[in-house]
Formats: C-alpha cells, structure tokens, sequence
C-alpha cells in the first residue's frame, strides 16, 4: 500500500512514519510548547460523537477519567478554572443545551464571560473536546477557538476491524491566513511531501467506562425529564433546545 493511500488505524500505527504521531504531536505541542489543540466532534443522532471523544480523550490523556466529562457549562467552567495537570483532556459532551453554551440561551454577559475564561485558559495546558449536532449550537466566539474539527464518518464492527468496535472520523486542522483574513480546514498531514490522512480510526472505549458513561448521561437526562415534568424547569435550566431530548440519545 502507497502512503498516498494509506489509512492509520490506531497510535501504533503511526510507526509507519516515525516519528511522527499525532496523538503524541497534539500532547506534546499542548504540554511543552504551550499550544491551543481543542477539537469539535460535530455529527447527527447515533453517529458515534461520544463513543470518538471518549476514545479520543483516552488517547491524549493516559490519566483520563470520566471525573472530566460535563453536560453542563457550569461544571465545565469548574473544571477549567480549577487547576489541572498539564495535559488534561476534558470533554464539554452535548454543547447546545440551555446551560451548555447554547448559542441561542445565554445571555450576553454570560456567553463573553464563558469566551474570556477559555481564551485566558487555552495557555494553561488544557485541551477540550466539544460535540454537538453542529458547531453553530455553541456560542460563536468560543466555537471560533476550536483547532480541530472532527466528523464521525462511520461505525465499524469487530468482523471488520479484526480488533474490536471502531469509528472511521475525519479530521481537518485549522490554518488561518492573517494576510488574507482566510480560514481553511485541511486534513493531518502524515509527511513532509504532503501526504494527507483521509480517516483516523478510534476503538470503542473499554466496556467499564462505557457503562459508567451511559449511567451517567441516563441520570442526567432523566434530571431534566424530571423538572419537565414537575413544572419546576427555570428559564435557564439544561432544557435540550429545539425540542428535542433525544440529542441526548
């Protein structure tokens, strides 16, 4: 197979090409270099966005744990402004909901003071991870930050993997031209003649994180479910926007 039409499949993959990794590159230019790498994983309803940020976070960062993952900007902004290991990989799942940067229902002192602590945060060693249905559900200042922009493409079986449950995403980094005032998203480059990669392959997360996920977003939904039905939901409480809970699968 010619590296025109080579596809990695996983970090040891990128052997192929030593020594350069993307995983280790995105961490690397994070933790030493004081870089921004944050991504967005944007798809429809079952496509795999939580199961490929679980994945991807897994990745980045060996330590890890779902103590990191928020549905809500509250916790988010918790978590962000608590200080954390450089390196610390934490996923925003879900970004559209009334208390979860919704572009749509926050009020405009709110969505600056969430765009502030993240533009002041992007040198503190972080990397986040974003999903949404689409990019334009979050506030649009703090969208703009995002490096990298992830779409799940499909989802693979073990018969046609050999090596478990995975998801095929693409993903294109942002060049900005300041000359030009152009912004364009092109796919990882994999070598210097300009070889581009078309699919990263990201295995489904262990069973045991998996599971703790799915209690997790359960009790979440049925929360707001909850105060739905009780009449107790405020203005600004995590009401799924659009009418539809079901972004919550």
């Amino acid at each position: 197979m010619t590296k025109s039409t080579w596809e990695p499949l996983f970090a040891s993959d990128y052997g192929f090409t030593k020594p350069w990794n993307m995983f280790n590159f995105v961490r690397n230019a994070v933790v030493k270099r004081n870089e921004s790498y944050d991504f967005f994983i944007a798809g429809g309803r079952g496509l795999g966005k939580s199961a490929s940020a679980m994945s991807l976070a897994m990745m980045l960062d060996p330590g890890f744990t779902l103590a990191h993952w928020c549905f809500t900007t509250d916790k988010f902004l918790d978590l962000i402004t608590t200080r954390q290991y450089p390196g610390t990989v934490i996923v925003w799942d879900e970004i559209g909901t009334q208390k979860s940067g919704s572009s749509r229902k926050w009020q405009i002192k709110e969505a600056h003071d969430l765009a502030d602590i993240v533009q002041v945060n992007r040198t503190d060693g972080l990397i986040i991870i974003g999903t949404s249905l689409e990019l334009s559900r979050g506030e649009k200042r703090f969208r703009s930050g995002y490096r990298v922009l992830a779409d799940p493409v499909r989802k693979l079986s073990n018969q046609e993997t050999g090596h478990g449950l995975a998801i095929d995403v693409e993903m294109r980094v942002k060049h900005t031209d300041v000359f030009e005032d152009a912004t364009r998203y092109k796919l990882w480059r994999y070598a210097a003649n300009g070889g581009r990669i078309k699919y990263i392959r990201l295995y489904h997360p262990p069973v045991g994180i998996w599971q703790e996920y799915q209690k997790m977003r359960l009790d979440f939904l049925q929360d707001i479910k909850k105060k739905i039905l009780s009449g107790d939901a405020e203005d600004d409480a995590p009401i799924v926007e659009d009418n539809s809970l079901t972004i919550l699968h």
